[in-house]
């Protein structure tokens, strides 16, 4: 219970803005930020607490409660698809806790693009 009310506190408490930083016809770059109401490592903590947050119509199952994240190299940000499998969205391949993560793969519709995408935190 404590890791949704820090996550609810994270997430609805300060509006986030993304922006395009770049965009041609080999890739783009977003940049979506906001403010820490929580210390750094209530935020990281929370932040590996994907089901919690993680909008469920930007799922395969339609179920935020079918993610999760392991916070360790090598760690996947996978879904499970009950009775039919899962997917690995992105792989974790850096963690500094409460500093920065790193994720690579292929995000939701990006899979069957064949590209490959980077989410630095």
């Amino acid at each position: 219970m404590k890791h949704i009310l820090v996550t609810a506190l994270i997430v609805l408490a300060t509006p986030a803005a993304a922006e395009v930083v770049s965009a041609n016809a080999n890739g783009f770059e977003v940049r979506e930020t906001v403010a820490l109401v929580v210390p750094p490592e209530v935020a990281f903590g929370s932040f590996g607490d994907i089901a919690a947050w993680w909008d469920p119509q930007h799922t395969y199952s339609g179920d935020s409660a079918n993610l999760s994240l392991a916070l360790v190299p090598g760690g996947c940000f996978c879904e499970r698809i009950p009775e039919s499998g899962g997917i690995e969205h992105l792989r974790v391949v850096f963690v500094d806790p409460g500093k920065r993560l790193v994720l690579t793969g292929a995000l939701g519709p990006l899979l069957y693009e064949a590209a490959t995408g980077v989410m630095d935190v």
